[in-house]
């Protein structure tokens, strides 16, 4: 790989104030140098969706040259234990710390399924949704649907915050794809937050094209997503459940992961 490739490899971390800064850095390190210089997360479904999408892997444990795996895993074994199926076709899966489980139907079903952490179901939330109902009135009128890509839960459990590749339907006809540049002006998408008790979906918050990777601050006050097509990132005010600013990233921004104390979050660019 030449240095010039190795330059659009990068973690960018942003610090998680008003009026914040964003900086950025080659990835051309070694695997303790990222270890050491990230907090332990929070959540291990973050770290592994950056490490599953090409971006940088954190371990919980500093780890030295040659170390092998992190203490915590030495001598875990995992065996399959139960397989779910009927009508699935997950982009990502993710646990909730209160036991429920969301898969994610990504553009093929249109769907999300919930489930007990034992595996029963409990219940589908289509993706389709008006959104003059939600407040959004600049689209023509018309159900529209999504194509949910991930999701994040609040640190309580109460609500779950999904990203939807592209919409379909009035108003949308230029979604981006796998590859592709903010100079084409890429239809926006949309995030849908779900209340878990209910499996309804209670808000819808535009982003930029293609948003992928969700997270939520442990303080439950941010919500940020990486728009894939838009190379940059949203901060969305979970209060208001509104936008409120675009860090810009570079090409193709996905994982998230933000650390215990809610003041920086490291992307995986």
């Amino acid at each position: 790989m030449t240095p010039a490739r190795w330059r659009l490899l990068a973690v960018v971390v942003v610090t998680l104030l008003v009026g914040g800064v964003v900086a950025s850095r080659g990835e051309n390190r070694t695997k303790t140098d990222t270890a050491a210089g990230a907090p332990a997360s929070s959540t291990t479904s973050s770290t592994a969706s950056a490490a599953s999408s090409g971006g940088a892997s954190t371990s919980t444990v500093p780890l030295a040259p040659d170390a092998g795996p992190p203490r915590s895993t030495v001598g875990t074994k995992m065996a399959l234990s139960k397989r779910l199926t009927g009508g699935l076709t997950p982009k990502s899966v993710v646990a909730s710390r209160h036991g429920v489980v969301f898969a994610q139907n990504m553009i093929y079903s249109h769907t999300v399924k919930a489930y007990r952490s034992d595996g029963a179901v409990l219940g589908t939330i289509d993706d389709s949704v008006r959104l003059a109902d939600f407040g959004i009135t600049r689209y023509p009128a018309g159900t529209v649907k999504g194509g949910p890509v991930e999701v994040a839960f609040t640190t309580d459990g109460t609500k779950a915050y999904v990203s939807n590749y592209e919409m379909y339907g009035p108003g949308f006809s230029h979604p981006g794809d796998d590859v592709c540049n903010p100079s084409a002006g890429y239809d926006h998408s949309f995030v849908y937050r779900i209340d878990v008790a209910t499996l309804k979906i209670d808000q819808v918050i535009e982003v930029g094209p293609v948003p992928k990777y969700v997270a939520v601050s442990p303080d439950g006050r941010w919500v940020l997503v990486t728009n894939w097509c838009g190379f940059d990132l949203s901060v969305i005010d979970a209060a208001s459940g509104k936008e409120v600013k675009r860090l810009p990233m570079g090409p193709y921004p996905r994982g998230i992961v933000v650390s215990p104390d809610s003041r920086t979050a490291y992307v995986a660019v």
